[in-house]
């Protein structure tokens, strides 16, 4: 006889060798960043009982001491935090930390670290909680996803690619490493058993591009090549720029225009794009190589521009003269803030105080050019891009800024939902606060979607671009592993 326990929708981080779960409630991807979710740290008794929040916000990870007296996490700030226990910072980066593994004596961490906020690429790392020295195992991986300790404790079981084959690795404490087994891409591994056997998760991914065109009531598919995602959407609705980070675009990656029809694209260079200006003659991007380097890539004839800064940037926006940009940067050992940059003579200057950043999807920048949208994830404001005292906003936590309206009294917000819920867009009159839903994005197949990710909208608010990732997995248990 079997029965059935019923517990609050959650994502599962580990189960304690009591029983006892640790979930996350209210788990959510962010909407504009391709890696793992946050929420609030719960716990919940195996055989049935009553959830109780740890009151902790913004977990990624957690995972069980041996004896189950308490949790390591990862809390997401400004920089994502390795703690235990909760309250003491082991390991901080810049970038995100993923698949926390006590080792069975409990007296080292393993981990998945990350550099880059938006991929996957990384090493392979242990925390020694008697020295508190963290040590990188194994480097240069170009997708890691899914850790465990081997059975005997002296190997940390791993699963990545270097180029695009997956593998199920081995690596020891001293950095000696060795290959399982060979496997499909998209592989990882979710634990070992004591016997040595794996249990692992394939899972095949769809990237999928979608546009919803003026009087239509279903979106359409205009999805080209592997991880290519929209950044932005020319004004008039009928040119994506798109970022591609699949295996045609190169170490570098890529950067494409493609109509809105679906009827052709157009390879413009490599980087990370980032936005089209407002003549649809330029598309700003971001040197992968190199993130201190900003370019113009010409769209039709011309040479490509580029400046190097002294900080490393995260988006770009263009000004509505097309001549500056609008860059969220920071500079080494510094918080994000919002700088100007003018192309033609390289001046730099920033526009806010630090920890404020520029959180509009499109741009910041008011179609007047007067005025930028700012935001430090708890409240929003105007500044005045010629100086003056700023002036707030209505904001809801979670609230995400897409860009101006056509009559710059407006902006286009939307709030992330779990999936299957839909997606609003609303407009929010700024000198009342009143907000008004535009329309409710609902994919028409929503199997397998995670998230949405990457919502453009025009400024008339007539046709609307988005991307998202869709995941069908299958679970595997491999023995015979030595």
């Amino acid at each position: 006889m079997s029965s059935r326990i019923e517990l609050p929708p959650a994502d599962l981080f580990a189960v304690s060798r009591t029983g006892e779960l640790a979930i996350s409630l209210d788990h959510q991807i962010p909407l504009f960043i391709s890696h793992s979710g946050v929420g609030t740290l719960a716990r919940a008794p195996l055989l049935g009982g009553g959830t109780r929040k740890f009151q902790e916000e913004g977990i990624t990870e957690a995972d069980w001491a041996p004896d189950g007296s308490g949790l390591a996490i990862v809390r997401r700030e400004i920089f994502e935090r390795l703690e235990y226990p909760i309250g003491k910072v082991l390991h901080l980066v810049t970038g995100h930390i993923s698949s926390v593994r006590f080792s069975q004596d409990g007296t080292r961490i393993a981990f998945l670290e990350h550099p880059n906020i938006w991929d996957w690429s990384g090493s392979v790392a242990v925390m020694d909680l008697r020295t508190g020295e963290a040590k990188k195992l194994s480097e240069g991986w170009l997708s890691l996803r899914g850790l465990a300790w081997s059975p005997s404790g002296d190997e940390i079981w791993f699963t990545g690619s270097r180029r695009w084959n997956a593998v199920l690795a081995a690596v020891r404490l001293d950095g000696r490493e060795r290959t399982l087994l060979s496997l499909p891409a998209d592989v990882a591994l979710l634990d070992v058993a004591a016997d040595g056997r794996a249990l692992l998760a394939r899972h095949e991914r769809s990237d999928e591009t979608k546009i919803l065109l003026p009087g239509e009531v279903r979106e359409r598919d205009v999805s080209w090549l592997d991880r290519a995602f929209p950044v932005d959407i020319s004004d008039d609705g009928k040119t994506l720029l798109l970022s591609h980070r699949g295996e045609e675009g190169g170490p570098m990656n890529s950067v494409y225009l493609r109509d809105t029809e679906g009827m052709y694209s157009v390879l413009l260079g490599e980087g990370s794009a980032q936005a089209l200006s407002p003549d649809g003659q330029w598309a700003a991007a971001i040197d992968h190589s190199a993130r201190n380097r900003v370019l113009l890539l010409p769209t039709g004839a011309g040479r490509t521009q580029a400046r190097e800064l002294g900080l490393r940037v995260f988006s770009i926006g263009f000004f509505p003269d097309g001549h500056r940009l609008v860059l969220s940067g920071r500079e080494t050992g510094r918080q994000l803030r919002c700088y100007v940059l003018d192309m033609a003579n390289g001046a730099l200057r920033p526009l806010m105080p630090e920890g404020i950043s520029c959180p509009v999807v499109k741009t910041p920048v008011s179609p007047d050019g007067k005025l930028i949208v700012g935001s430090d994830q708890r409240s929003a404001a105007l500044y005045p891009v010629d100086g003056g005292p700023p002036r707030k906003i209505p904001y809801q936590p979670g609230e995400v800024f897409l860009r101006w309206d056509d009559t710059g009294q407006a902006l286009f917000t939307t709030q992330p939902k779990q999936t299957g819920s839909g997606w609003p867009i609303y407009r929010l009159e700024i000198a009342t606060g009143r907000r008004e839903l535009l329309k409710e994005i609902e994919p028409a197949d929503p199997t397998g979607i995670q998230q949405l990710f990457r919502l453009h909208v025009t400024p008339d608010g007539r046709t609307c671009a988005y991307y998202m990732e869709r995941t069908l997995s299958k679970l595997y248990l491999v023995e015979g592993l030595k």
